[in-house]
């Protein structure tokens, strides 16, 4: 991914962020936008938005850690890869089913341009798909609130009120970032035989039971995240007059199915990449593969 490509995505997702945040109090007037400054609000708003996308990409990349992990020790154990892998371990035996910093770096340094360039479009397909993912939850909250917030416009005090409820993303992205610390913190301290997420080091030799893969899936930092959004969007449907909660409902059910297509994408991209890097070092450099599946670090 060229550094072009990485500030694109980055802005991406903290203009998504602070559509999330700002998006009420803009609908109820308690933030106004000149447009005469239009030049001055786009470069600000971009400004932001990278800040805030650096920030907001690095959490999502922590709190999804588990569901990548989890698709990455499915797809390392699929009848294809596993097969491939026990033809070029022969007799060894493997100490990591699905090497993927190794494979990484393998075709970062020997790949032509055509296979390099085929690598940074999926690796910005993954992570935008995986933004999406990740965002659209807070956004339906947002839309929700936003809905509320313009309704209330002749109620100035209720409007401000309402207007900083998606200051609580802020709380809950927090929450779930606590989560991650917290579940690292502890499985570092239970020592080496305790897998605090599925890791492909851990099932080098034995595949995963799927319902141990789920059972992590669903303590996960990120269900707690998705399970916070719900909430929220309960609670702030739950306050409307009896004119808005149809239309808050249809908001939150759109939100819910754009939000799994989003996660079915992501995945569905995410095992993609790996179908390339596999396949690339397979074919091209089969022996050394084989190496780094039963190098004890490949590194």
């Amino acid at each position: 991914m060229n550094v072009a490509e990485l500030i694109v995505e980055l802005v991406l997702t903290g203009l998504l962020m602070l559509a999330a945040l700002l998006a009420p109090a803009l609908a109820c007037g308690l933030i106004t936008l000149d447009a005469s400054a239009a030049a001055e609000l786009l470069a600000l708003a971009l400004g932001a938005g990278f800040l805030l996308g650096t920030v907001v990409d690095r959490c999502a990349d922590s709190v999804l850690a588990t569901w990548e992990g989890g698709a990455r020790c499915r797809f390392a154990w699929g009848e294809k890869i596993r097969k491939e892998r026990t033809r070029l371990l022969g007799v060894r035996v493997a100490s990591d089913c699905f090497p993927e910093d190794w494979m990484r770096i393998h075709v970062l340094t020997h790949a032509n341009e055509g296979a390099l360039h085929w690598m940074d479009q999926l690796r910005v397909r993954v992570r935008i798909a995986r933004t999406v993912a990740f965002l659209l939850p807070a956004l339906s909250t947002s839309a929700i609130v936003t809905l509320l917030a313009r309704a209330l416009r002749d109620a100035p005090a209720k409007a401000m009120t309402i207007a900083w409820w998606p200051a609580v993303h802020v709380a809950f992205l927090f929450a779930a970032v606590a989560l991650v610390w917290w579940t690292d913190r502890s499985g570092k301290e239970s020592g080496s035989g305790h897998v605090k997420q599925p890791e492909t080091r851990s099932f080098a030799n034995q595949k995963p039971d799927e319902r141990e893969v789920l059972a992590w899936q669903w303590r996960s930092p990120v269900t707690l995240w998705f399970a916070l959004q719900a909430l929220g969007s309960a609670v702030v449907t739950g306050a409307m007059d009896e004119r808005f909660p149809l239309a808050a409902i249809g908001i939150a059910l759109l939100g819910t199915m754009l939000t799994i297509l989003a996660c079915y994408a992501w995945l569905r991209i995410q095992k993609t990449f790996m179908a390339f890097l596999w396949s690339y070092c397979a074919v091209n450099s089969g022996p050394e593969l084989a190496d780094a599946c039963a190098a004890s670090d490949p590194i």
